[in-house]
């Protein structure tokens, strides 16, 4: 396992958090293209995953070859996805090694239940066609079941009262179900491109907000765009807050969305009416040193956000 180091978040001893609660660290995925490297004449891309608090501006390298972060809702333990081997979970507030989530080879977007004893995942088939199903599954890689069977639905958020939200390609846009699959409602109407009628706008769930009455999205309507939209969870009061966005994810406390480009290297704040918009983090363009030696090959060069997630910490 090509992991730098273990969690490192100083949040020890977290009780069982209140909702809304206090802001702890934001945890973020980023990629990066590095320059040629000897012997090799392909360039190497290095995933990592960072997080910081905004008070204490200390940051931490928390995984390498990783993406996708996402905290469970007491905020003591972290999720992510290890490029090419699968989910891996691990302790929010101490150096300790991350462990592997059987049967989560071809999984992606992992989300926990609000009570930390599920993960709803995005599953890959194995005849490598494009098709994906919205998988859930415990931390310990049994009780897998399937949950959408359209073959054509991705990127799984699930929120505090328990309904997850997902995109679907086949009937686009954002989707709430029920825990076990039931209850499907469509929220939004993505659409097509207007440059190509034949392609699909893709809708894709980030972050609920702290009540469970708000979603944050991302609107593609392009390959190379994207929008960040609120939309109610029950599909009333669609609202777009911001251009360009990738990654989102909502406060603890329900003030804040922290927002992020899918090609760019700075993290900012937002309130969730689109105002007030301001910076609080950047990458370095080439990222950590300890990533950077286990870095995977064969990948373009580019630099840019994969996952974005806030910590959330219980009430004082």
């Amino acid at each position: 396992m090509l992991t730098c180091a273990g969690f490192v978040i100083g949040t020890s001893g977290l009780a069982a958090a209140a909702f809304p609660g206090r802001n702890g660290e934001i945890a973020w995925g980023f990629y990066h293209g590095s320059p040629p490297c000897p012997f090799n004449e392909v360039c190497r891309e290095a995933w990592e995953i960072k997080s910081q608090s905004l008070s204490k501006q200390k940051r931490h390298v928390l995984a390498c070859n990783a993406l996708g972060p996402a905290y469970s809702r007491n905020g003591r333990r972290l999720v992510f996805w290890e490029g090419l081997k699968g989910a891996f979970v691990g302790s929010a507030d101490a150096f300790r090694t991350p462990t592997f989530v059987p049967n989560t080879e071809r999984g992606d977007d992992v989300t926990w239940s609000p009570s930390g004893k599920r993960l709803a995942l995005e599953f890959l088939p194995t005849d490598n066609s494009e098709t994906t199903n919205i998988y859930s599954i415990r931390p310990d890689g049994t009780q897998l079941r399937q949950l959408t069977f359209d073959n054509r639905s991705f990127g799984p958020a699930w929120g505090p009262t328990g309904r997850i939200a997902f995109g679907s390609l086949s009937h686009p846009g954002i989707w709430v179900m029920n825990a076990d699959g039931s209850g499907r409602r469509r929220l939004t109407h993505a659409g097509h491109w207007k440059s190509d009628p034949q392609a699909t706008v893709e809708d894709q769930p980030q972050s609920w907000s702290p009540d469970g009455n708000w979603i944050a999205f991302v609107r593609m309507p392009t390959d190379y765009y994207t929008d960040l939209y609120v939309v109610r969870a029950d599909g009333r009061h669609l609202k777009r807050i911001a251009r360009g966005d990738g990654e989102a994810a909502w406060s603890p406390n329900g003030k804040w969305i922290a927002v992020a480009p899918r090609y760019g290297f700075t993290i900012s704040l937002v309130r969730p009416d689109g105002s007030h918009r301001h910076p609080v983090i950047t990458e370095p363009q080439y990222g950590s040193r300890k990533c950077h030696n286990q870095a995977l090959s064969g990948a373009d060069e580019g630099a840019g956000f994969g996952g974005l997630d806030w910590q959330p910490l219980p009430q004082r």
